[in-house]
This record gives C-alpha cells, sequence and structure tokens, in this order.
C-alpha cells in the first residue's frame, strides 16, 4: 500500500541531512557550499555561488520565487535525472542574497538532497 505524503518529504530529507551532518559524514556541514559539491553551481562571487547547505534547509537560498515551474524535476513523468535538475535549479535567478528571504519550495531540499548523495558517493 502506499501513500502520497508531499511535503512531508521535506521533513525526512532535512533530518537525514542534519543527521549526516551530526555525524560527520561526508564531509558536510552547515557551512558547506553547494558548490563544493555540485560541479554546475555557481561559484563564488557569482549570485548562487555562496548558497550554503544551511540556506538550503532553511529555504533562504534566494532563490526567485517563480523559477519552480520552469524547472523540470525527476519525477516519472518528466524523464530528467536528478542532475539535469540540480542544473535547472542553478541556473534559477539568484533576487536575494543567500540567508535573507525565506521561501518554501522542493527546490531547496532537491539540491541538499544532491548535495548529501555526493558526499556519500553514492
Amino acid at each position: 500500500r502506499s501513500y502520497a505524503i508531499a511535503s512531508q518529504t521535506k521533513l525526512i530529507t532535512s533530518l537525514t541531512i542534519y543527521r549526516l551532518m551530526a555525524q560527520s559524514v561526508g564531509r558536510l556541514t552547515p557551512s558547506t557550499l553547494a558548490a563544493d559539491f555540485l560541479q554546475s553551481w555557481p561559484k563564488p562571487p557569482a549570485a548562487g555561488g555562496n548558497v550554503t547547505v544551511a540556506d538550503l534547509l532553511s529555504f533562504t537560498t534566494g532563490f526567485e520565487p517563480s523559477g519552480f515551474p520552469k524547472v523540470t524535476c525527476p519525477f516519472p513523468r518528466s524523464g530528467s535525472s536528478w542532475e539535469e535538475c540540480v542544473n535547472q535549479i542553478g541556473a534559477t535567478p539568484i533576487v536575494a542574497a543567500p540567508g535573507e528571504s525565506f521561501l518554501y519550495d522542493a527546490r531547496h531540499l532537491i539540491v541538499a538532497a544532491a548535495i548529501a548523495h555526493i558526499a556519500l558517493g553514492l
């Protein structure tokens, strides 16, 4: 039997990543830059280059609010890969400095999960 848990996955993903950081698994810390793990992610000083894992987990990256509908993420109906999705998210305009504005949206945890996946060597 399956259940649609939708946004509850955000809590599960966040707690898992926090647990990995607490156990010092995969060199992850709250101040880890997305750019340190994601080749396609903007590098400092470019906009978005200083987005941290803490910014991703707190939904404060500064992403443009209307960017998500333009991103094709890896759901069965889209046919895109996780890497393609993260690349598209990395190309989303940053309209506020990381840490300054809250935006509840799935892009943050998609990127955080990709970082955790890479950090663990999966």
